[in-house]
């Protein structure tokens, strides 16, 4: 399928990947250490995929713009199922530590590793964060 938005796809594969590696997190969300390519943060994360998207509200209206199809679609869902759980549970004031040592992060590490995987798998080559390129960029 040919994608209408692929800057659009590109943003939700940094998203997930930010949100599958708690090491970064740790280290960009909570340590010293800053991005400069680019505003990164886990307020930032959750503006694009409850925001800025449709992603969180109506996931299915994203394919054909950014996602291919529906597992892509589910698996973007699942993601923002377990963000809203953990905001219904702790409420949505709470600090970026507090979210990812709650004992319901690893749930959205597991979602977004496993999204990130079904939509980055033939499309994404990682390269060093704030810089990253794309292999493909076939829709």
């Amino acid at each position: 399928m040919k994608l209408t938005n692929l800057r659009r796809r590109q943003e939700l594969i940094w998203i997930l990947e930010d949100l599958s590696d708690s090491d970064y997190q740790k280290d960009y969300w909570l340590g010293n250490k800053k991005n400069v390519n680019r505003i990164d943060d886990f307020d930032s994360s959750v503006h694009f995929l409850f925001d800025d998207t449709l992603l969180a509200e109506d996931v299915e209206k994203e394919i054909g713009n950014c996602l291919r199809d529906e597992n892509e679609a589910n698996a973007v869902q699942s993601v923002c199922d377990t963000i809203d759980l953990i905001f219904d549970k702790y409420g949505m004031s709470e600090t970026d530590r507090h979210y990812i040592e709650c004992e319901e992060w690893s749930s959205v590490l597991n979602a977004a590793a496993h999204a990130l995987k079904l939509i980055a798998g033939k499309d994404y080559q990682p390269s060093n964060r704030g810089k990253r390129i794309f292999s493909d960029n076939k829709a």
